[in-house]
């Protein structure tokens, strides 16, 4: 049984963001269930021990994804003759 709301516990889960390697917090599905996604640059122990499985009573995935940069606009500027 949950004992936050999705809400409140996926607002919580931010505080995630200040671990080495974790580069977002996302809201999926699991079991047909709301989940809290945690996106990181590359799974490690250290990581997997820092972050529950189940925070407030709703499930905790945790997705490697790389790692997540912006991409400066460039110009696009025409190299044919």
């Amino acid at each position: 049984m949950a004992t936050k709301s999705f809400g409140q516990a996926l607002a919580e889960a931010d505080q995630w963001m200040n671990l080495k390697g974790v580069v977002g917090i996302g809201q999926g599905k699991a079991d047909e269930k709301d989940c809290i996604l945690v996106f990181v640059a590359v799974k490690t122990p250290e990581i997997a021990k820092a972050i529950p499985l189940e925070y407030g009573g709703h499930p905790v995935r945790i997705e490697e994804v790389g790692i997540i940069d912006a991409e400066k606009e460039q110009t696009k500027t025409s190299s044919q003759p």
